[in-house]
């Protein structure tokens, strides 16, 4: 099997005023795999398993510190895809021929407030949406705390999603595998508690505990009426622990 990935992306950055800056990107992306499987059962044969995709996104910032203690970033972001394909093909014929275009588009906005010396309260909200799921929210929080000019406590919470891949939503083969054009996107719900702290100029430290919330996890399964591999939102997942770090 190879993957192989080529891209030429620009950035822009400028101040427009003492207290404005824009920051701006665009990027075009080229996503080629080919894979050559021995399939093993007579008559023995090679498979072949195709996908290609082209795609350009770009995205716009602003980041303002007009307002005394506040420090607001507002942006968005575009993709366009044009032109996602899979295959599957060998001798005997054709299985797989999925071709299809999407675009994605994202907006948010950030506030760092700077209540005092010692306490930052940094809250954001992002809305994604695309042609095939429902439209995303996702918030974030963070209250940050310095009782030292070394030492820092966060207490962080945030929301994110993954949309399904078109492998785990369309590929299709009606031998080994079908689709779930109803695959929902994956989320998670994370909750951190960070302290660091700096030991001297060149040496820190930092413990956190975190827990993870993950539902709708997208599971290869079997389906028990006819056989097929399916992707499903079938699990839930937890995690809890503790990190320690020295840097």
């Amino acid at each position: 099997t190879v993957d192989e990935q080529t891209w030429v992306a620009a950035s822009l950055e400028r101040n427009l005023s003492d207290t404005l800056a824009l920051s701006a990107n665009l990027s075009w992306r080229r996503y080629r795999y080919d894979g050559t499987y021995i399939v093993d059962y007579p008559p023995v044969i090679e498979n072949f398993d195709v996908a290609r995709d082209r795609w350009w996104s770009g995205e716009l910032k602003l980041v303002s510190t007009a307002f005394a203690r506040h420090k607001l970033v507002a942006g968005g972001e575009l993709r366009r895809d044009m032109g996602a394909a899979q295959f599957n093909f060998d001798s005997e014929g054709e299985y797989v021929r999925d071709v299809r275009s999407s675009r994605r588009v994202g907006l948010y906005l950030q506030d760092e407030f700077t209540l005092n010396e010692q306490w930052i309260v940094n809250a954001g909200i992002r809305r994604d949406d695309n042609y095939l799921d429902s439209a995303q929210t996702s918030p974030r929080l963070a209250l940050i705390y310095k009782p030292l000019p070394t030492t820092t406590v966060k207490l962080l919470y945030g929301s994110a999603f993954r949309s399904p891949n078109d492998y785990e939503r369309y590929y299709a083969d009606a031998i080994t595998a079908k689709a779930n054009p109803d695959l929902q996107p994956e989320r998670i719900r994370t909750t951190e508690l960070v302290l660091e702290h700096y030991l001297h100029s060149s040496w820190r430290a930092s413990a956190s505990l975190f827990s993870y919330r993950i539902k709708d996890l997208v599971t290869l399964s079997t389906d028990p009426d006819d056989g097929l591999l399916v992707f499903r939102n079938a699990s839930q997942a937890r995690a809890k622990g503790l990190g320690l770090e020295s840097e």
